[in-house]
């Protein structure tokens, strides 16, 4: 529970892990949307 709340302990690493996860998010997401162009044309 400690973890949760002692967020100052390391903001730079959950910061770069939060924009990596949404980069990857968005990634994955115009890959599957590339695809289902790719199958309807």
């Amino acid at each position: 529970m400690k973890d949760k709340y002692d967020r100052s302990a390391k903001p730079k690493e959950e910061i770069i892990f939060g924009v990596r996860s949404q980069l990857f998010f968005e990634k994955r997401v115009s890959i599957v949307v590339g695809l289902n162009n790719r199958v309807r044309k």
